[in-house]
């Protein structure tokens, strides 16, 4: 990161319902690039649940979380995180369009 910016922790839960990852190559090239990335793939059958994103939330200190995938599993993903009381500015919402189930 440019000037005296510090890099935050960034902790990327990463899930498909395949064994495939897209882009993991580029993926991993940046994890390399930065320490502060840790990425977790989740593949099917296991799924990103409360229980999961509550455990991630935990570790961090002022937690800021961006959600992308198909519009059902976003808003399913930012009702959990009400649900755990994380602040509703902390949560960035962004749609895949062209996919309807999760």
């Amino acid at each position: 990161v440019a000037g005296s910016r510090v890099m935050p922790h960034i902790t990327l839960l990463y899930a498909n319902g395949t064994a495939g990852v897209a882009f993991k190559k580029e993926l991993e090239d940046i994890q390399l690039t930065y320490s502060n990335l840790k990425i977790e793939y989740i593949m099917s059958p296991d799924k990103i649940d409360k229980q999961m994103l509550q455990k991630t939330i935990q570790l961090m200190d002022k937690p800021k979380v961006y959600v992308s995938g198909p519009e059902p599993m976003v808003e399913a993903f930012v009702k959990d995180l009400a649900d755990l009381v994380l602040a509703e500015y902390r949560v960035k919402a962004d749609y895949s369009p062209g996919y309807s189930v999760f």
